[in-house]
C-alpha cells in the first residue's frame, strides 16, 4: 500500500492506494517521480512524503 502522508507530527494519510500507479494517478503525477522522491529519501535519511507501508 503506498500512501501520501501530511508534513507534521502526526503524518495522518492524505491519499491511499493499493499500488503505487494508482496514487500517482489520484495525484496527477508520473509514477517515476514519486518513485525517485521516496528512492533519493531513503537513500539520503530524509523524510519523505510518500510512503508503502507492507500489510
Amino acid at each position: 500500500m503506498y500512501m501520501m502522508i501530511s508534513h507534521d507530527e502526526y503524518e495522518l494519510p492524505l491519499a491511499v492506494a493499493d499500488t503505487i500507479r494508482e496514487l500517482t494517478r489520484m495525484l496527477g503525477k508520473n509514477p517515476n517521480t514519486i518513485s525517485s522522491i521516496m528512492r533519493h529519501a531513503r537513500e539520503k535519511g530524509h523524510w519523505c512524503r510518500y510512503i508503502k507501508v507492507d500489510v
